[in-house]
């Protein structure tokens, strides 16, 4: 799936190489979803802990990782 930016990354950066790599800093590692559901839908299935979060920087959904 490929990533886009989000818009409120582009009002602060524009189009330039810092938003790129702002993306890429924060969501590098982490699987991007589209929707809350398919997120929510793949943690179940892994049995992980069903907390999803909008990231800031691409828009997409991502699965939480487990805190202890």
């Amino acid at each position: 799936m490929a990533r886009q930016t989000n818009q409120r990354v582009r009002d602060v950066f524009g189009e330039s190489g810092i938003a790129a790599e702002w993306v890429a800093a924060a969501c590098a590692g982490k699987e991007a979803f589209a929707t809350a559901q398919m997120a929510h839908k793949v943690a179940t299935k892994r049995r992980l802990p069903s907390s999803h979060y909008r990231c800031r920087v691409c828009g997409l959904w991502h699965i939480a990782s487990r805190r202890k």
